[in-house]
């Protein structure tokens, strides 16, 4: 196992808000090492991206109930 990088973490407003946006439309891989964030509102994902300072790009994903592509970080 490695072993875990331990960052201080500091509660922002930012962090309040990305917490926020998680819990309501966020989800965590089975490994416990991806979090996922999903929604129709491309604006909300670059506010996420930008909160976490994240460079990665905007992609789509299937629902599991519709053929329906949802924009996701």
């Amino acid at each position: 196992m490695r072993p875990v990088r331990k960052e201080r973490i500091r509660w922002s407003p930012k962090l309040a808000y990305i917490v926020g946006l998680l819990a309501t439309d966020g989800s965590l891989s089975i490994d416990g090492r991806h979090i996922d964030f999903t929604s129709k509102d491309v604006q909300l994902l670059k506010t996420f991206k930008k909160c976490l300072g994240l460079k990665n790009k905007i992609g789509f994903k299937s629902s599991g109930f519709s053929k329906k592509k949802y924009p996701h970080v």
